[in-house]
């Protein structure tokens, strides 16, 4: 599968996304003027990698998968977090076609509502993040 790559705007994060490489990151701001426009394509992306490993295990190839997410907002709106925790639900139910995902959350040093958002998002999903800091400079502490 090809992999999804947006660079970042000033209101839309970087998204790069292979499968491949087994590494989904997300990072920057994420607060769309058109949230559902945005995320669209990147539940497209998942439904398309859903069908994919459906049509391999069909075809007797089925495998493990191992996938990294690493998430480094500097800000995320609450309707992005929304889409995002949707987002990362539908990885529970690749969960039957051989995949397993792991989450690093980085947050800037001293940013306690970022990390406390992602402590929330955790929750939500039912999934244990790692946490990471990173400097002002987005330097990786």
């Amino acid at each position: 599968m090809k992999p999804l790559l947006f660079e970042s705007t000033k209101l839309t994060p970087y998204v790069y996304f292979n499968p491949d490489d087994g590494r989904f990151e997300m990072s920057g701001y994420s607060r769309p003027e058109n949230i559902r426009k945005f995320y669209k394509p990147l539940f497209d992306y998942i439904d398309n990698f859903q069908k994919e490993l459906e049509e391999k295990a069909l075809k007797g190839s089925k495998k493990a998968i191992n996938i990294l997410f690493v998430f480094k907002f500097t800000y995320i709106n609450s309707v992005s977090t929304k889409f995002l925790c949707e987002f990362l639900a539908k990885f529970e139910r690749l969960k039957e076609n051989g995949v397993s995902f792991s989450i690093k959350w980085y947050y800037e040093e001293n940013d306690e509502d970022m990390c406390e958002l992602g402590v929330d998002i955790s929750n939500i999903i039912r999934h244990p993040f790692n946490f990471y800091t990173f400097d002002g400079d987005g330097d990786w502490l």
